[in-house]
């Protein structure tokens, strides 16, 4: 869909997922997927959406609006 832009969210955890392995990840493997990373170094965000959407965890997929607001949860 024209404006669609899909991200994959990640953040640091205990079991070795930190910025130097999702880069390593992104490198060799997100020109093949073709879709946009992210990484953050808490659980802010992690936590404001799959938190807050009473979600067990992941996978988690979530479909934002041009305004921000979550349209959809699955």
């Amino acid at each position: 869909a024209d404006g669609l832009v899909v991200l994959s969210l990640t953040r640091k955890d205990m079991e070795g997922n930190d910025l130097k392995a999702v880069t390593q990840f992104v490198e060799q493997r997100g020109p093949k997927l073709g879709y946009v990373f992210g990484f953050c170094n808490t659980s802010d965000t992690y936590s404001a959406y799959v938190d807050a959407s009473g979600q067990p965890g992941i996978p988690f997929s979530a479909v934002i609006d041009r305004d921000g607001k979550i349209a959809h949860i699955g």
